[in-house]
């Protein structure tokens, strides 16, 4: 069963964007490339929190909560995890922009993405008995 991840992306000016993924460097590359939508207009571009989720179901939960929550307690939950608000995506994407004419600008600290991240992804394989529902994607 695939991992699902919330994560929280900040821009310079301090905007919020809570999200969820089954693939966040996948989800990362599309935010830095975007040209329309929420995190185009406000450049909200920098990782600056994500937690791993053990299935779609506890992750859009758990996205839900955090989107509920004050702006104050999202920052205390970043906080918490990376009080520098350093992007913890730096380096994660310099394979994919080199093969992308726009590479994301960043002169941050690079970071490594979990390893499960480097596990090869079959969307073909469906865990789930012949006979149920697919589970809800992320």
């Amino acid at each position: 069963m695939r991992k699902c991840y919330v994560y929280i992306l900040a821009s310079h000016s301090g905007t919020l964007y809570v999200g969820v993924t089954n693939d966040i460097v996948k989800r990362m590359f599309y935010h830095h490339s975007a040209v329309t939508g929420f995190v185009a207009k406000y450049q909200v571009h920098k990782l600056v929190y994500f937690e791993t989720h053990p299935n779609p179901r506890s992750a859009i939960a758990r996205e839900k909560q955090i989107k509920g929550w004050v702006r104050r307690k999202k920052i205390d939950l970043i906080e918490a995890e990376n009080p520098g608000w350093i992007d913890l995506a730096a380096g994660w994407l310099d394979e994919v922009a080199e093969q992308s004419s726009d590479p994301p600008q960043d002169d941050q600290t690079t970071h490594q993405p979990p390893d499960e991240l480097h596990e090869p992804q079959d969307d073909q394989t469906n865990d789930q008995p012949p006979n149920e529902p697919p589970e809800q994607s992320c």
